[in-house]
């Protein structure tokens, strides 16, 4: 799945503005997640599983900044290693803002996994059908949001603190 975004994102690149290429990743995700949900519906739950797995993989590809993941989504152990070392640096002179912010990253990814673990365990494998609207609803106001952003004179971007 990583290695999949990444080749959507370089092709993206390639073809199209680079203002638009994190556009093209998303939905990108988006078909993979409908994939997923249509192989449930014919029956084949094992693999929609390896399918969505793709897209999830995909998704690390949305935040790539110069060839390397600025948010790594799917990794939550470091989100909390880095967490670790930025609530040291705030004792010898760092910001509290660094550490909070891979704290609400860390609870953010807690929070997913928590609610997908539920919604898994009342839909099971129909649970895909949830994470695709999801993905659908979440991609399309990321692009109702850029396209205000371009018709206002600026490209709506989210700031993210790469430490």
């Amino acid at each position: 799945g990583v290695m999949e975004g990444a080749l959507v994102r370089r092709l993206a690149r390639r073809r199209v503005r680079p203002d638009r290429v994190r556009e093209v990743v998303m939905i990108n995700m988006c078909v993979l997640f409908t994939l997923a949900s249509l192989t449930v519906l014919l029956g084949a739950p094992r693999i929609a599983i390896v399918i969505a797995s793709l897209g999830i993989g995909a998704m690390n590809s949305i935040f790539e900044r110069e060839g390397e993941v600025s948010i790594p989504l799917t990794y939550m152990t470091g989100t909390l290693v880095k967490m670790g070392q930025r609530f040291v640096d705030a004792f010898f002179g760092g910001t509290h803002a660094a550490w909070l912010g891979h704290l609400k990253r860390w609870a953010g990814l807690t929070l997913g996994a928590f609610t997908g673990a539920v919604v898994y365990r009342r839909l099971e494998i129909d649970a895909l059908y949830v994470v695709t609207l999801l993905t659908w609803l979440t991609t399309g106001v990321a692009l109702l949001v850029r396209m205000y952003g371009r018709r206002h004179g600026s490209v709506v971007r989210i700031r993210v603190d790469p430490r």
